[in-house]
């Protein structure tokens, strides 16, 4: 299973589909490095991509000043595309392993602890996950985890801060 490491994402860190998509010269090039190495007893190799399960949080906070709202959006934001990642994300920020489980708490403890480390008068309420599957034409359905399958990894889709 091979998830390719992208070259591009927007400005928050957010990927696409397409940058993920594994290309037919990248999977044939790690098919040939394989070969290459394989013991002769190995019948077959077989390079696919993940099945992708895009998550979108939404995540209601109570804060003290209304002055600081826009801060605050920005900084969860920004984490929770780095955060739910299959590349970077993760709690030691080198990606989900396969068929990792993603829960509220996960994300409860993720954006406590930003706002924890830059002393925000803040804290995370409601999280709420959302799961839209890999060829994104699937309806978006509310989840109480994000369980998944063997081949499965978690990618950031479209996340949503509001303020008490």
């Amino acid at each position: 299973v091979v998830v390719p490491h992208p070259a591009t994402r927007d400005k928050a860190g957010k990927l696409t589909s397409e940058s993920l998509r594994l290309n037919e010269s990248l999977r044939r090039e790690i098919e040939s490095f394989i070969n290459d190495r394989r013991l002769l007893t190995t019948v077959q190799v077989q390079i696919v991509s993940p099945r992708y399960r895009w998550v979108s949080v939404r995540v209601e906070l109570s804060v003290i000043s209304d002055i600081e709202q826009q801060l605050i959006r920005d900084l969860v934001l920004q984490r929770l595309y780095e955060f739910i990642n299959p590349i970077t994300g993760g709690w030691d920020r080198s990606g989900w392993t396969l068929g990792t489980t993603l829960t509220p708490s996960d994300i409860e403890l993720c954006i406590n602890q930003l706002l924890r480390d830059n002393q925000f008068v803040a804290k995370c309420e409601r999280v709420e996950l959302l799961v839209t599957e890999q060829d994104g034409q699937t309806a978006t359905l509310t989840v109480p985890e994000v369980k998944l399958e063997a081949y499965g990894v978690i990618v950031s889709n479209e996340h949503v801060v509001l303020f008490r």
